[in-house]
This record gives structure tokens, C-alpha cells and sequence, in this order.
């Protein structure tokens, strides 16, 4: 375990790099992404790197890491950071925040975050250091999987009683709930938060960047515990990652893995979404998957755009008002029911990257802010959300606590 506030000075460097750190305005985000990359980041990180145009390449991982500066002030900043890793055909995706005495020490506690919770479990997968061995089920298959811990990084002062508590904590709290949310995916990364402060206390629970409100729930029980000791200045955090790597002789085939495979995916859902534009009734809407099916050769993932798109546009639509829980439920046309997380579903991770992609690129010019409005309004979580309006119910909490998603014939679990 490690406390960033009492260990962490990556600045005293030697001559060099305090030069170069004080030659550097930690107030200016141009500035200190300059810094990062030049300097910052390499300095902290066990792995020899490369400078590209605009990132850092790591050769032992095969992974590119992009850092952008989100905020940057006078005591504080947030460092975002955006990496893809060749090895495991996986982007992923991290954010850092520091607050100190100075923009300085902020960035150098952000940076020490990254490298001592996230890179050194990224560092044990790669290197395969203490894997833990677990098992889980989805469609039918058994899937074998080595699970790697990062270091437990804290910030701010626990009772010794507390402090003491081991790397494993977390993973022992959430294991089970862990694999069942495991599918047919090469690799996960869980990201494990707890915070203490005077009067909130926050727990969060993230797979594959993607929050899963019931385990955060979890977390946040047990950060309850934390003696609040000065109850006016009191501040303590604890961050950790899982890094969960499927075995090869158990990975299934997914047609759309790796880059060369996302970007064709990425051209069949816009093929989908140009259909779903030229929907002008209900008849046309009931041609629809029929239609999909027909262009994009994959029965599937025609399917999986006409149910899942709506249900993830509109929970990002009501994100602020409404929290959607992982469970959802596969409804077949002979009323097998197939419960399932949205975790598990490779098509629904992928489909919910690649929509928020397609939107912000504004693929469809002028037409694109139609498209969201239209995807939002044909969501079961917008009739959900006009009926609350309507009996005047408090949207305060509101947990959306499964989704249920009916599909024709040939839908594949995948």
C-alpha cells in the first residue's frame, strides 16, 4: 500500500529535471501536457519508453498512453489519461486528479496516482507476477482467468486498524459479483474507489471504465467504517485496479476484436443508424431489423443495435436524473428469459464506444443531433422517465434496476 502524500515527490529527479520542472508554468495545460510528455510521465513510470508525436509508446506493454490535462489550477489538476494496448487488443482509460500547496506537487501526486495504482497492475498482468486464478460461466462456456492486483494507493491518514487492511481487501469484497460479470472478453480492467470526507462518503466500482452503481454501493459501506478522526478536515481515499486476463484456451472467437475488427464494426452500425434515420413510420419501423439484417450480414449485431442503441443513448441522456444498474435480461420470442450484465455483453461494450464516437464525430452532419433524439425517444429508460414526470414523482436516486431486451431468432449470447 502506498501513501501518496508522504511518499510521492517524483520531481527530485537531479539537476536536469528540476530545471526542467521549474522552467514549467503547472498552471498552463499546454505547458504541463508538455511536461508529461517530454519528462513527467517517464519519469514515474518502471517501464523504458518512447517518444512518439504526441504520446508515449511503451514496448514491454505494446501500449501508447495519451495524456490530456483536464484541469489545471493553482493547487489542483485532473490528468486524463487514454491508452491503447496492442497486446490486448484493448483501449482503456484512466483519470488522475492531485491537490496540494501548489500546481506543481498536484502534478506530481496526479502522475505518482497513475503509475503506482494503475501501471504497476498493468505491470503484473504483463509480466504475469502473483496471478489469481478464478473461473466463471456465460452461454454456456467455462472461461478461465488470471486476475492481477495493482497496488493500493491511499491518500490522507487512516487509523492503524484500518491501514492495515491488505492489497487483497477489495478483491475479496467483490470476487463473486466480479465474475459474474466476466463474458467471453480477452481482458478487464476493474477500477476500485473508496473516499472519506466530512460529509460524503463515495464509493465507486468500474469495469472497463463503465461504473456499476451496485458494487460501488459496496465500497461505499465499507468506507462508511473509516474513523472520521478530525471530522471538520478529515480526507482519505483508497484507489486500486483489477487487471483480469482471459486464458487463451478458453477465449472464444468475437468477430469485431481488435482494431481492424472495431473500426468494421463501427461501418455496420453507421450502415444501421442510416436505416433508423429513414424510419418515417411504424410499419418502416418494423422493417427495420429485417432490413439491418439483410446489410449488414450479421443477424446479431442487427439486433443488438435495435435494442441495446436507444437504452444506451437515453442513459446517457438521463445520466444526471437516473441510474441504470447492470442487470438486464435477454427476452426470445418462445419466452426463454436469459438474465445477463451489460458487462458481459461484448456487443453492448462495444456498441456503447462506438455510438459515442459516431456522435461526436457528427457522422451524419446536420442529421446527428436528430439521430440521438430519435434513438433516445424509441428507449424503454425515456418512457420510463416520462411516466415519473407525469405522476410528478422525485427524480432523486432514481435506479433503473434492470433492463429487459426482447430479440428475434437467431440472437447469439456473445
Amino acid at each position: 500500500m502506498r501513501d501518496l502524500f508522504n511518499r510521492l515527490n517524483p520531481f527530485k529527479k537531479g539537476k536536469t529535471a528540476r530545471q526542467a520542472a521549474d522552467d514549467t508554468d503547472f498552471t498552463d495545460k499546454d505547458a504541463v501536457e508538455r511536461y508529461i510528455l517530454h519528462q513527467g510521465l517517464a519519469e514515474v513510470l518502471s517501464f523504458a519508453t518512447q517518444q512518439r508525436e504526441d504520446c508515449l509508446y511503451l514496448p514491454a506493454l505494446q501500449m501508447t498512453v495519451h495524456t490530456e490535462v483536464q484541469e489545471c489550477r493553482q493547487n489542483a489538476v485532473t490528468l486524463g489519461f487514454h491508452m491503447y494496448s496492442e497486446k490486448w487488443e484493448k483501449p482503456m482509460y484512466e483519470c488522475c486528479a492531485g491537490m496540494a500547496a501548489d500546481a506543481r506537487t498536484a502534478v506530481g501526486q496526479a502522475l505518482g496516482s497513475f503509475a503506482f495504482s494503475f501501471m504497476s497492475g498493468l505491470k503484473a498482468a504483463a509480466k504475469g507476477i502473483h496471478p489469481r486464478e478464478i473461473t466463471s460461466e456465460f452461454a454456456g462456456h467455462t472461461h478461465r482467468w488470471q486476475v492481477y492486483l495493482s497496488d493500493l494507493v491511499t491518500v490522507g491518514s487512516k487509523k492503524e486498524s484500518e491501514a492495515a487492511h491488505p492489497t487483497e481487501v477489495y478483491w475479496e469484497l467483490l470476487k463473486e459479483d466480479i465474475i459474474r460479470r466476466l463474458g467471453n472478453q480477452t481482458f478487464v480492467y476493474v477500477k476500485i474507489y473508496a473516499a472519506k470526507l466530512p460529509d460524503e462518503v463515495i464509493g465507486e466500482c468500474r469495469i472497463d471504465d463503465v461504473p456499476i452503481p451496485e458494487l460501488g454501493d459496496k465500497i461505499a459501506k465499507m468506507a462508511e467504517t473509516w474513523d472520521g478522526g478530525d471530522a471538520e478536515r478529515y480526507f482519505v481515499s483508497d484507489k486500486q485496479f483489477f487487471f483480469i486476463e482471459q486464458s487463451p484456451e478458453t477465449l472464444l472467437p468475437y468477430p469485431y476484436r481488435g482494431k481492424a475488427g472495431r473500426e468494421e464494426m463501427k461501418n455496420l452500425v453507421k450502415t444501421y443508424l442510416r436505416l433508423f434515420l429513414a424510419v418515417k413510420s411504424q410499419q418502416d419501423y418494423d422493417r427495420l431489423v429485417g432490413k439491418a439484417v439483410q446489410q449488414l450480414g450479421d443477424r446479431t449485431l442487427a439486433m443488438a443495435c435495435d435494442s441495446f442503441l436507444p437504452e444506451i443513448c437515453a442513459a446517457q441522456a438521463f445520466a444526471d436524473k437516473l441510474t441504470v444498474c447492470d442487470d438486464v435480461e435477454i427476452c426470445l420470442p418462445d419466452g426463454t428469459v436469459i438474465p445477463a450484465r451489460q458487462s458481459q455483453l461484448a456487443d453492448f461494450g462495444l456498441l456503447r464506444e462506438l455510438i459515442v464516437e459516431i456522435l461526436n464525430e457528427k457522422a451524419f452532419g446536420d442529421k446527428t443531433k436528430d439521430l440521438y433524439t430519435q434513438l433516445v425517444a424509441y428507449s424503454s429508460i425515456c418512457s420510463v422517465m416520462e411516466q415519473v414526470e407525469a405522476q410528478k414523482q422525485s427524480l432523486s436516486q432514481l435506479r433503473l434496476k434492470k433492463l429487459e431486451f426482447h430479440v428475434g431468432n437467431g440472437f447469439e449470447l456473445r
